[in-house]
């Protein structure tokens, strides 16, 4: 069974057209270092980038020692954070989590006749 390789899109900077990558390289757990090749039969132009694991979204389940990545602070990986951490589907009896969830909560209900 052979592996599917993710290309980065990259276009060349002197004539736009689509790169291809022809090698790569990790340079550490968290830098790779790609070498491209335009498209353009006409350009032929070549050049390397470099791609770098900035921050982390969500925390992984199993961290690894030796890597210290930040988390990001934008709302959206906030957002997924507070989601994460949240337990899923929670009964709600009379404004605290049930502790038996097996039966269907009755909430009773009473009218003020104030």
């Amino acid at each position: 069974m052979t592996q599917k390789v993710l290309n980065p899109c990259m276009h060349c900077p002197h004539c736009d057209q689509r790169a291809s990558v022809r090698t790569s390289r990790s340079l550490s757990p968290l830098y790779r270092e790609l070498s491209y090749q335009c498209t353009n039969v006409e350009c032929g132009h070549t050049f390397k980038c470099g791609l770098e694991i900035l921050c982390s979204l969500s925390p992984s389940a199993m961290p690894k020692p030796g890597i210290d990545l930040p988390l990001s602070t934008t709302p959206q990986a906030l957002t997924r954070r507070r989601l994460l951490a949240e337990p899923a589907n929670p009964i709600i009896f009379y404004g605290k989590p049930r502790v038996d969830a097996t039966e269907p909560a009755v909430v009773a209900c009473t009218t003020s006749t104030n």
